[in-house]
């Protein structure tokens, strides 16, 4: 772990694609038997990694949707999009477009052109989509699936931290 102007990092857990302060072993515990002993690894909260998504829905009265994403992505979310669009071909990040409409509804048709800038930190990646059928009307109410339901219940799943981990260690020692 080092420091530079009060911004803490540590050494070789990232890629060139990453931001200095992201860490790929947030959460997880470490070790420093110069002070600390064992403790768990947290980046500034700027270099958490994160995707923010906002969704933002105009309904109209036929059913269809004008959907805008935007998306800004932190950390190691950061790193990896960054290298995903800097290595693509034309082609394959135009096909990368379409399978992101296609999560929201297979006839989602993208409006103008997806706008991205990695460049800067943290990214951010916006597309306006046109969906028809979006939403269906019937006995007063409207019915529709919001978007990025699927994601937001697997990231529930995968996020938990052991409060067992060092007794476990101590057990293996003996």
């Amino acid at each position: 772990r080092a420091r530079i102007d009060d911004r803490k990092f540590f050494l070789n857990d990232s890629d060139q694609y990453a931001q200095i302060g992201a860490t790929a072993s947030d959460g997880k515990i470490a070790f420093a038997p110069s002070k600390e002993g064992f403790f768990k690894i947290t980046p500034d909260e700027e270099f958490k990694t994160k995707i923010s998504s906002l969704f933002l829905i105009k309904l109209e009265n036929d059913g269809s949707a004008d959907i805008r994403i935007s998306e800004t992505f932190s950390g190691m979310a950061f790193a990896a999009m960054k290298k995903t669009l800097e290595e693509l071909t034309p082609e394959n990040l135009r096909r990368l477009y379409e399978e992101k409409a296609s999560e929201l509804s297979h006839s989602a048709v993208i409006s103008g052109t997806p706008l991205k800038n990695f460049d800067a930190y943290p990214g951010k990646f916006e597309m306006s989509l046109k969906i028809p059928n979006f939403a269906n009307f019937a006995n007063n109410r409207i019915y529709f699936s919001l978007p990025e339901r699927p994601r937001a219940l697997a990231s529930a799943q995968f996020s938990r931290e052991n409060p067992f981990f060092l007794t476990e260690i101590m057990k293996t020692k003996n």
